[in-house]
């Protein structure tokens, strides 16, 4: 995304053969693309606290060994997340990378 915007920026910042009113415009497109993107980051932002809240007890319940039904916002079936949840220790993945908890 910041790539994207850097570009829009370069190009509409330009002061090349372009008359005023087409400079504008792309100038507003910039800007108007920036306010977009940092909206989105917003929400987005929100969305994710929001769900790191929802999955927090499955996550505990799958690093305490108790899988239970709250584990279905995990995997679909939790009763074979508790049979894999020894592949899951074995190889670092899901709650068990370094960093995740």
């Amino acid at each position: 995304m910041c790539f994207w915007i850097g570009l829009l920026l370069l190009v509409g910042l330009h002061d090349g053969t372009r008359r005023a009113p087409a400079r504008a415009a792309v100038q507003a497109l910039c800007m108007a693309t920036v306010v977009a993107a940092m909206l989105g980051s917003a929400a987005a932002t929100r969305y994710m606290n929001g769900e790191w809240v929802r999955v927090r007890p499955a996550r505990s319940q799958l690093i305490r060994g108790a899988v239970g039904e709250a584990a279905v916002v995990l995997y679909p079936d939790p009763i074979k997340l508790e049979h894999m949840r020894d592949v899951l220790l074995r190889h670092h993945l899901s709650v068990f990378r370094p960093g995740s908890r």
